[in-house]
């Protein structure tokens, strides 16, 4: 079966189930802020007008990240191999991904 719609994927899986729509939240709560303060290592994610994608990896030791607010937080960018495929990406739509591991 060829899947080419919302809806024929929705007839397929159903509804979304509450406790995940739920669990999207706009801010950080203070479970996500331990974890990032926990965290030497986070991959930054872009991507371009033309949906090309970027994942960087940064790293440094716990607590390299500074939470500035419950929407805002920053991390230093060492200069590395020039190519600013990140920054570029974040000029030009600034959507981004991040995955926290520890």
């Amino acid at each position: 079966m060829k899947i080419d719609s919302i809806d024929k994927l929705r007839s397929i899986y159903g509804a979304t189930k509450e406790r995940a729509v739920l669990k999207q939240l706009t801010e950080l709560d203070q479970h996500m802020r331990r974890f990032i303060q926990l965290s030497p290592f986070v991959v930054l994610s872009t991507s371009n007008l033309e949906h090309d994608q970027d994942a960087s990896p940064r790293g440094g030791v716990p607590g390299f990240v500074k939470i500035l607010s419950p929407t805002r937080i920053v991390f230093p960018d060492l200069i590395g191999n020039r190519r600013l495929d990140s920054f570029t990406n974040i000029i030009v739509n600034n959507k981004v991904g991040l995955l926290f591991l520890i």
